[in-house]
């Protein structure tokens, strides 16, 4: 299905803290409406995997639970954006991260003639923390399974590639809490950030199972 709102190409980006399911429901919007789907979490791991510097510098800080620097965020989105086909939109998780990746993102979005629909995804506490313990990331594709919610066919075995599934490094009780406080000092400033430039945020009630969450997403989209 294609997205057939107003003039511009589609740009869906979700906000939500750790585990409120942007990549799942990232994946599901792109591949409804045909978009390329920007996930920084997954350049910056690809980095990581691949060995290269950059990946080297970042990989403590991710274990740590901190945010990429917003020149790298910026510099990962960009050359993302740049192999994206020009009739293509994008659906973008994790990305901006805080204030000032979003005036950068928003001058990126306008310059590649985006049309910005904003939605943040909210969750209890308890289904987060009950989400991030139960998560494992394919070692291979980072295709993302729950142990609960969304378990692999085969035991932790990714269905889409056959690679072993990990959990992530900073998926672990002493780094959730710090992260939740990183997203609500960092993070939501971003949704102020948009607000002052015209666009409204979209509150998703992101709890339950994955296909109840994309309905509502769904038809935010549509109706974009």
């Amino acid at each position: 299905m294609s997205w057939n709102g107003g003039p511009g190409l589609p740009a869906a980006v979700l906000f939500g803290p750790p585990a409120a399911g942007k990549s799942t429901q990232a994946r599901l919007i792109a591949e409804r409406f045909g978009l390329e789907r920007v996930s920084t979490g997954n350049l910056i791991r690809a980095e990581i995997l691949a060995g290269t510097a950059l990946g080297r510098s970042l990989e403590g800080d991710i274990t740590a639970g901190r945010y990429a620097p917003d020149e790298t965020a910026a510099e990962l989105v960009a050359r993302r954006l740049a192999a994206i086909e020009e009739s293509r939109g994008a659906v973008f998780e994790g990305y901006p991260r805080t204030a000032i990746q979003a005036e950068q993102a928003l001058k990126l979005f306008e310059k590649l003639g985006f049309r910005v629909v904003a939605v943040e995804l909210r969750i209890a506490y308890n289904e987060l923390q009950q989400r991030i313990l139960g998560r494992r990331e394919c070692a291979s594709c980072s295709a993302v399974y729950n142990v609960d919610l969304n378990p692999p066919k085969r035991s932790e075995t990714c269905d889409a590639c056959g690679a072993g599934l990990v959990a992530r490094p900073e998926d672990r009780v002493e780094v959730i809490a710090k992260r939740l406080r990183v997203y609500e000092q960092q993070t939501l400033p971003v949704c102020e950030v948009f607000r002052r430039r015209g666009l409204r945020i979209h509150p998703v009630e992101g709890g339950g199972a994955p296909e109840q969450v994309s309905a509502r997403l769904f038809a935010l989209v549509e109706a974009s």
